[in-house]
Parts: C-alpha cells; structure tokens; sequence
C-alpha cells in the first residue's frame, strides 16, 4: 500500500548517517549496513515534484553571475509547463529526452519534466566532438532534444548524420527550429498535473554516459531505488547543502546527484555556466556557497586564480572527487578555504555516484585530518571486496587489488549494449579500478585498471584515438598509454609502429594528424613515440561554446510580438521605453519594437551605479524597462527610490516581474501589423546619454531626420557591412548606430555580451566579420590576449573612434589585421555619431596610410569651422581651436534639460573639443574642452567626484582633473584644500572614502594631492585644463 506524499521524505530526514563503528568485516568483506529509507514506490520524478512542492516558498537556484534567485515554486512551474508540452508532443515512459547545454536557470527544467512524466532523460556535454555525439544519440535514439545556442550547429550536424526525426528546441530565439519560450507558456492544465508514478523502482529513470571498458561511450541505465538510496545517502551525510557550488553539467553523475540532493533537502544551487575562475571566485564571494564540490584539477585552477581577498568564511565543507588526491594538491585546497572541512570521496556514474566518501559528519573528522589522502568510508548499503587482479583471491587490509562491490543500488546495464563484463561470476560488480583498505576501514584508490585513461575529468578511450592513427597513410599499428601527471591525471602517448621506417613521418606530424580530428581532450599532450613493434600477449591483447543565427524573418516576428504586447500595455507615442542591458539576440527587440510603435527608446548601461541610474531614470521617466537578470537588482533598486510605476520585464524567468518570453507570445494581429508613421522627421525618435558639459548624465534627444541621415552615411561610406562586429552596448550611440545601418543593408552583426578578449578571438576566427568596430582602449585589450594563430583574413576594416589614436596603438592594430584597412573617425552622440571619418572607398587610403592620427574627412551634410577658444576668430588650416557645426543633423536638445549651451550666438554646434585641420581638410583632435573626462569609454563627471569629497569632514574644497594615460585616456586625479591641515587625513584615505562610494570607472587612479589652495579666476570659476596643465609642470 502506498503511503501518503511525503511520508517516505519525512522518514527519511529523519534518519542517521552510517559511523566508522557501523562497519563490519566478515571474512575480509566489509558490509555496510543498508540505511532504513525505504524510497517511495511512485519513483524519483514523484519524489522530487513533492519535494519541489514542500520547499516551494525557499530559493532553489542562484544565478551566479546576476544573484537572480529561482524560487521552488518558479522551477516547478516551468518544469511542469514543460511536461505538459512534452506530453503535447507525444512524449510517453517509453521515449528518451536529451539535453545539451552548459548549467544556467533553465538546463535542468526539461531534465526534471522528463522525470515528472516517467521518461528517461539523458544529457550530453557541448564540448563533446562530433563524432562523439553521433555515437551517444545513436545508442540511445532520442525522441527530443533541448540545446543551447552554442552547441545549435553540433546537435543539428549530429542528427543529419544520424538521419532520424529528433525534435530540437532552443534555449533561446529560433528561425528554423523551436524556441524553449514555447514551453514555458502558461496553460489550464498545470494546477492538475500530476507526476508519473512508476511501477517499478528497479526500471530506468535516467542514463548517464561514461566511455566505458571497451573505450566506446556507453549510456548507463540508473534505476529509480539506486539513484534514490544513493541521494539519501548524501543527504543524511551531515553536508552543509543550504547553497551547493559545483563545477560540471548535468552530463556528469555528481551534477544530477547535487541537483536532486539539493531538491530532497531544500537547498540552493549556485549556477556557474562553466568553469570560469574569476567568476567563481566573485561568486563565492559574493553568495557565500555552503558546499563546494570539484575535482583536484578544479581546485588547482581556482588555486592558481585565487584573488588576494575573498570571503571564503561561508564554506562548511569542500567535496573533492574525480581522481586521486595528492598531498600537495590537499595542501593547496586547505588553504584556500582554511575553515572548511575537507571531504574526500569516490565514485562511479555506474554506482550513481558514491562508492566510499568521507562524510560532513564530526564522526569522521579525526579520520579526514589522519588519512589526508584516502577517499572515505563505504556507504550504506553496499558490500566490499578487495580481491587479487591475477588469482581473485579475497584480500584484507593494506593488499592492493582490484575493488569488486555488492549492492542494490548498481546500473541496470548499458543502453543498448552488452553489460556482461560489469560483474565477475559471483555477481560483484567490478570497479576496474585498482585499491586497498587500511585497519579502519578507510579506502585509497591507487589507479585505474580500465581501458580508458582520464584526463582532467574526461574519460578518453584509447582505441578511439588508435583507430585514427592507423588511418595515416603511414601507420601500421599504434597504441595509447596514459603517462602520469600531477595535475591532469595523465597526459596520453601514442606509440606507433610504421609501415615503412624510411618513410620519413615525424612524430609531430602524426600529433598534428591526430590534433586536427579530436576535440581538445583527447589531444596527445604525451606526444607520439616511433617503435619498432607492440607488445603484446600470445593472443594479442595490449597490456597498457556555437554560432546560432537569427534571420531578419525571425527578428522581426519577435519585434512585431514585443510591439503589439507593449500596446497591450498601453505604450503610446508619447512614452518613453528604456533597456538596461548586454549584447544578446532580444537585446535590440524592444528597441526595434519602441521604434515600430513611434515611442522613444533609451538605453542604460548596467555598469552605471545606482545614483546615475536614478538619475536618468528621473530624467526621461520611462513606462516600460527591459532588464537582464543581472542587471535586475539594480533597476529594482532604482525603481524604488524613484518612487514611480515603472513596468519591469526582464530577460528570463522571473517570479516577482513579467518574464520577456510572454511578449514573444505568437498573436493574431501579427500579419496585420502596420508600424506607426511619423509626423515630422525631426521629432525624436531616440534619446541617448551622455555626461553633458555639466558633469551630469544627460538625455540627448535624436531626431528621425538626423539619425537616418547618419546612418546613410555610414552605408554608403563604402564599408564592408556583411557581418559586423561592435563590441558595446546599446548604450552607445555606436551600436545604435551599426544596427540601424546593418538592417538597410541586410548585413549581419555578431553579438559578444560583454567585452571578452578570447571569446572575441575564437568568434573572429569561426564566423569571419567583415568589419570591426572599436576603440583604442578594446584594440589594445584584443592585442595584449591574441593567440599565435588566428583567421583574420575576413576583416576588410577596422574602425576606430572613442579617443585619439596614438601612432604605437596603430602599428598594434594594423599588426592584428594587417591586410585590413584602418578607418579613424570622430564622433559625439549629440551628432548621432559621426563628424569626421575615414571611409571604406578607395580613394581615402593614401590619406589613411599618410595621415594614421587624423580622424578623418567631414562627412556630408555638415558645415564645419575651427574658433579660437578665446577670441571666437575662425582659424584657417594647422591652428588648433575649438571645432563647431553646422547641420541639420544635430540633436533636438537635452531631455527636460536647458541646451543653450550647445550653440554659439550663430547658431553654430560647439563641440567643446580643440582640434585642427590641415591643407587636405583632414581633421585632428587635439583635446577635449568639456568639463567632463574619459576613462577608457566611460564619461567621468569631475563635479560628481567633487561632491562626494566636499562631504568628508577634513575637505574644504577639492577639483579632480585627469592625467594623460596612453592606454586609458585618463587617470582621475584630485586636488584637495582640507579644513585643516594638521587634521591627519592621509591622501589614501580620501581616495578610498570615494572607492567605497563610486563604481570602478570613477576611481581616482591618479590618487590624491593635497594642496593649500584651487586656482581659479577672478569669479571664483575653476578651469579644469589650466589647472592640469600647470599640475603636468610642476606648478602646483
């Protein structure tokens, strides 16, 4: 009889982890008593839809790059809505579901519905090669497949390949396949689904991979009582699972097993996408995880990225499994998280993870800290054996065999293939792996004994890569040995054998051979070894991320949905729509849909503080904000303190706000759709920001006439557009600018999230963009990480604005891109984007190659005349002056702000930047006249810092200024009269007072100087460039 939900759970909390005196040896065989859980029969995918239910109001999940936190509740209607469309599909127990995706809030969503509705899920890594996915989806013939953007074209090639009907959908947009969004529409059905109850706990639930004895990947068929009893067991482990950090995909046994662990219990998981140190090490940090969970290899590259202050205080114990641990690397882990117990464990995907561990336990803390290198204790229920690999005699304590173990909880076999080999003829299921145990009872793993060879935390199989050897036209015969390595566990050796000795191959050559058709962890780091013959017995046996592309067909159905979503919405001509956030392929549809419906659109940048946020938030009052989760908490924040309705959306699920895949709801009204036509072209169509000669963040307002010429311009310059890569946010008027321009050609752009010097190298060299944009500040980034090989034959130019160009930052960019044109240009937003530039034709090049620091020609449309700053008298060719322009291109003025100040009594733009001209009318600039200052692309508001030192109690008055920085424009530096002199305030002191206040591109990395007195003019007005210039000689 089946007892009510939750009953099983609710024992089985209550139940107690086995002790060292548990243990008992009969005739040299350890048996650990089997636990008092008794798994409820309805199977895992019921257990954990209750669970889910019971912990509903705690955090189930953590982004560890936004802090975006995913309730129970959350997570459990998504996997239900999921369920529900999959059982639309005609998913039954009988089909198999597969994933293919890096950890993020949604990976395990379809992996949780699959078990709701007793199908098996299965998982593959999107590191994996071709080949190797082929293999894997053609044992286990999926019916369903969900996949990241990134590994899009691998899964699409694999079932090509394979040549069957697999459903694919996309977590993220689609053009040809479906969108995840789709599943996650709400439906009627959801308060009455109930989870799959199973008939049978001893049948599948899931099938995890390992490459196997043979050195084939196989799909490893967990039962529902095996996987049960083994997450009980490491939920009754005395482990700390409140926030659980671990570093691998759902493809990896530990992933699943802390997932549903964490589910048992309540806890949170951290989300890392993949192992990246400095995001880990900001995430512990920052989340405080309780448990963290890796390889020795993992932990040795958070040791070697290890920053010099990080809060590690919040880590109770620290799992580590994977391969054997040596004592320099226990060390390294120790002191990395000194307060932490340290938890050795080892475990087979076979198994459902745990063979032996050292629990979280104080019972087991004296046997950690005496046997630093063993592995643990057997868990409960499951019987040990340590036998000779020669005689299979039964061996005792301190005699190395091999380990054979009894128990409930083992596979059911292999997918599809023969399992015989997995168990000796008692029925002992045989490890392969080479162990002994000592008086106490504690493991040690000495080595494998399998065919396969592990490198980091791959499985590599040796034939795999024999048999590619022996296709050389050379090669008569090869074998691969694992060569021990501290760190990597072993580094593989091809020995190989030639056909004709004279002919003349080189080792390297047959690396390279091999290198070119592996993925990068079967790679022979060992190298290849030239041998006469193989020995061998008498019978001859040998002892030994994706580029997913989004048409103008899909973009704009998604822009047209958004548009008619926002009207729902009630946003009119007269609203104002803003964003805040990275580069991504939704990031430009609310803009786009803003522009359809004749609204405004604005653009934050999410690495603004919360006071610039607010500030423009109050300037331009949006309806309506489209959010990153990253970037949530901030405009939250900001929503707040402005104290006004503002409708948040964000980029993802969400429990408290509208989540963006409800505006991608297909309606009716789509092909009726008819965008809004505009009255006057020089009404505003968007408003972008700047600091504004004030000091204050301003909204610049662009009118139709304007920007549409502009961008004209820019199209007819002779560029190549086909494929753009830009590398800022919609923030800029840059990348405004570069879309617009991308869609009148039908070019396309390549999207990067954020600035991040190897992703932008490996998406130069796999998807060919035609021309890049950037400043001297990103160029300088891209050269100081550029690999020694690298495409870069598809870039017919390279753009340059932002800051001047000095002539060693072009010999950089003309050394990375040496056969593409370099093209400098000058810009303000106010202008919506170009004054001068250099154009793609022909024609400009002797100028480029004969001028590299000048910034280009005019650009038509625009009047142009060099004043001099004090006199106004209009200079002629080579005299440095103020620049000022005459054009109807110009913005309409400042939101809601006074722009008097932006026109002379002419009538004439200022610029407020000094430059000149030369007999070519070539322009250069000089310097900027404006208040405001440039660190690396960021507007620097001196009045800003100034205000924040005038509050310190020792200050009386202060001016910051910026030092001249080849590489970041300027540095901040601030001159400080105090109160007091003998106030004792150090110079330190005050440049932390403001760190603690500002973000990171505000710091004053020029320091501080105290000074007696701020010069200034006879109406007390300070002349920050004066003041500069005498501080550069030495006057002050």
């Amino acid at each position: 009889m089946k007892e009510n939900n939750g009953q099983f759970i609710e024992k089985t909390m209550k139940l107690l982890w086995r002790t060292p005196q548990s243990i008992n040896v009969d005739d040299k065989i350890i048996h650990v008593p089997k636990s008092a859980y008794i798994p409820d029969p309805r199977g895992l995918g019921y257990t954990l839809f209750y669970c889910m239910q019971k912990h509903k109001d705690k955090i189930a999940q953590i982004d560890g790059i936004t802090g975006e936190k995913d309730t129970f509740r959350s997570l459990l209607q998504r996997c239900v809505q999921t369920a529900l469309k999959m059982r639309c599909l005609g998913i039954t127990p009988n089909d198999i579901v597969t994933t293919c995706t890096f950890n993020h809030l949604n990976s395990c969503v379809p992996y949780l519905a699959t078990l709701f509705l007793g199908a098996k899920i299965a998982n593959f890594d999107p590191t994996l090669s071709l080949q190797d996915i082929v293999r894997l989806m053609r044992q286990v013939m999926p019916k369903l497949i969900f996949v990241i953007p990134e590994a899009f074209d691998l899964i699409k090639s694999a079932v090509k390949e394979l040549n069957e009907p697999v459903h694919i959908v996309v977590f993220g947009p689609s053009d040809e396949h479906t969108s995840f969004c789709e599943f996650l529409e709400p439906s009627k059905e959801e308060s009455e689904f109930k989870p799959h109850e199973t008939v049978d706990l001893k049948d599948t639930a899931l099938i995890l991979f390992s490459s196997g004895t043979s050195g084939l990947p196989k799909g490893i068929c967990i039962n529902h009582y095996g996987f049960m009893h083994q997450q009980m067991n490491l939920t009754n482990m005395g482990f700390c699972l409140d926030i659980i950090l671990s570093f691998s995909s759902l493809y990896w046994a530990t992933t699943s097993a802390l997932l549903s662990a964490s589910i048992f219990v309540g806890g949170a998981r951290l989300i890392i996408p993949k192992f990246d140190t400095p995001l880990i090490w900001t995430a512990i940090d920052k989340f405080k995880p309780t448990l963290i969970y890796g390889s020795p290899f993992h932990y040795q590259r958070l040791y070697d990225a290890k920053p010099l202050t990080v809060d590690v205080s919040s880590v109770k114990q620290v799992g580590v499994g994977g391969s054997n641990l040596l004592k320099n690397r226990i060390l390294v882990i120790r002191s990395m998280f000194p307060t932490a117990r340290l938890c050795g464990g080892y475990g087979q995907t076979e198994m459902a993870m745990l063979i032996t561990i050292f629990s979280g336990n104080q019972v087991d803390d004296k046997f950690i800290l005496a046997k630093p290198t063993s592995c643990g204790f057997g868990v409960p229920g499951i019987s040990y054996k340590v036998v000779d690999i020669e005689t299979e005699e039964i061996l005792g304590p301190n005699q190395q065999g091999e380990l054979r173990l009894k128990t409930d909880y083992c596979l059911n076999g292999y997918y599809n293939l023969d399992a015989s080999d997995c168990w000796d003829k008692d029925g002992w299921y045989q490890t392969y792996d080479l162990v002994y145990y000592d008086k106490d009872k504690c493991f040690y793993v000495v080595d494998r004994l399998k065919e396969f060879l592990k490198f980091q935390s791959w499985h590599v199989p040796p034939s795999f890569l024999e048999s590619i050897l022996v296709t050389h036209q050379d090669v008569s015969d090869a074998v691969v040995i694992g060569l021990p390595h501290d760190l990597d566990g072993c580094h593989l050796l091809a020995l190989v054998v030639l056909k004709n000795p004279n002919s003349g191959v080189t080792p390297k050559e047959l690396e390279k051979y091999v290198e070119k058709r592996v993925d990068d962890t079967k790679r022979l780091r060992g190298g290849v070894k030239i041998i006469k013959k193989i020995p061998s017995t008498e019978i001859g046996k040998i002892d030994g991320i994706t580029g997913e592309k989004d048409t103008y067909r899909s973009l704009l159905q998604r822009c047209v949905r958004t548009a008619l979503k926002m009207r729902c919405l009630g946003i009119t001509t007269n609203d104002i729509v803003t964003t805040c956030t990275f580069n991504h392929l939704n990031s430009c549809v609310p803009y786009l849909a803003t522009l359809f419906l004749g609204a405004k659109i604005a653009n934050f940048d999410l690495t603004l503080s919360l006071q610039d946020i607010v500030r423009l938030m109050r300037q331009v009052m949006p309806k309506l904000i489209f959010v990153i989760p990253e970037a949530f908490d901030l405009i939250k924040s900001a929503v707040k303190e402005l104290n006004e309705p503002v409708h948040i959306v964000v980029f993802g699920p969400s429990d408290e706000h509208t989540s963006f895949c409800e505006f991608l709801e297909p309606s009716k009204e789509e092909s009726e759709f008819k965008p809004h036509e505009t009255v006057d072209l020089k009404d505003t169509a968007l408003i972008l920001f700047s600091s504004g000669t004030s000091g204050l963040p301003k909204g610049i307002c662009i009118n139709h006439y304007g920007f549409m010429h502009q961008q004209m311009n820019l199209t007819n310059m002779g560029f190549c557009l086909d494929i753009i890569l830009s590398f800022s946010s919609l923030y800029w008027v840059t990348t405004s600018a570069f879309l617009s321009a991308s869609i009148f050609v039908g070019g396309a752009r390549l999207i990067i999230p954020k600035f991040d010097t190897p992703l932008i190298w490996t998406t130069i060299d796999k998807f060919k963009p035609t021309l890049i944009y950037g400043s001297p500040f990103h160029y300088q980034r891209l050269y100081d990480a550029k690999p020694l090989t690298v495409d870069v034959s598809s870039v017919k130019q390279v753009g340059v604005g932002g800051s001047n160009l000095l002539k060693n930052r072009i010999l950089i960019i003309r050394g990375m891109f040496p056969t593409a044109q370099l093209c400098c240009s000058y810009g303000q937003t106010e202008m919506a984007m170009l004054i001068t530039i250099f154009s793609g034709n022909q024609v400009d090049d002797k100028f480029i190659l004969a001028k590299p620091t000048s910034c280009g020609f005019g650009v038509p449309g625009i009047s142009y005349k060099v004043v001099d700053i004090e006199t106004e008298e209009i200079l002629g060719p080579n005299q440095q002056g103020e620049l000022r322009l005459k054009t109807d291109y110009c913005l309409n003025g400042y939101y809601n702000l006074d722009a008097s100040d932006c026109w002379d009594k002419d009538g004439w733009y200022r610029t407020y930047d000094l430059v000149y001209y030369d007999k070519d009318k070539c322009f250069y600039v000089v310097d900027r006249l404006k208040e405001f200052l440039k660190f690396q692309s960021c507007h620097v508001s001196p009045s800003f810092l100034e205000s924040i030192l005038v509050t310190h109690q020792d200050v009386s008055d202060a001016v910051v200024i910026g030092l001249p920085h080849d590489l970041d424009g300027c540095h901040l530096l601030a001159l400080v009269v105090l109160k007091n002199p003998n106030s004792g305030v150090t110079p330190k002191e005050l440049e932390k007072y403001v760190e603690e206040r500002v973000d990171d591109t505000k710091r004053l990395r020029g320091g501080v100087k105290i000074i007696k007195k701020i010069p200034s003019t006879e109406i007390g007005k300070v002349q920050r460039r004066k003041i500069r210039d005498m501080h550069l000689r030495g006057e002050i």
